[in-house]
């Protein structure tokens, strides 16, 4: 299966988990739960294939390249989160747990895949 069907899938999943707990604890609204796992989605889905073709070309870099595309991210989803807090300051905890709960995941997700993809670069 292809990384963007089980990123899909992991969203998804996510998403029905959010639901299922949101009946019984109401975290945050629909909008910023589906906000949240789109922007994660799309950007981690644009990370893989572009930290891929980098690999591709330099494989003797990918520690680096991985490192470095985890800490432009997460610059980037900081930013992210602070307009999540400042548009809706009764939900900011909430979101911002959801946030890094579902980062977390996908990013776990990115880097088992990423070192399959490396030792396979490097095997052949």
């Amino acid at each position: 299966m292809t990384f963007a069907g089980v990123l899909g899938i992991l969203t998804v999943i996510y998403g029905a988990i959010y639901h299922l707990i949101s009946i019984v604890y109401p975290l945050s609204t629909f909008f910023y739960a589906c906000l949240i796992l789109s922007v994660l989605f799309v950007v981690t889905l644009i990370a893989f294939v572009t930290q891929l073709y980098i690999l591709k070309k330099a494989p003797d870099y990918s520690i680096h390249i991985i490192v470095s595309a985890i800490i432009i991210r997460l610059l980037l989803f900081g930013v992210f989160n602070f307009f999540l807090i400042w548009s809706n300051r009764s939900l900011a905890v909430e979101n911002v747990v959801l946030f890094f709960a579902v980062y977390l995941g996908f990013t776990l997700l990115e880097l088992v895949i990423l070192f399959r993809q490396i030792t396979g670069l490097k095997a052949s």
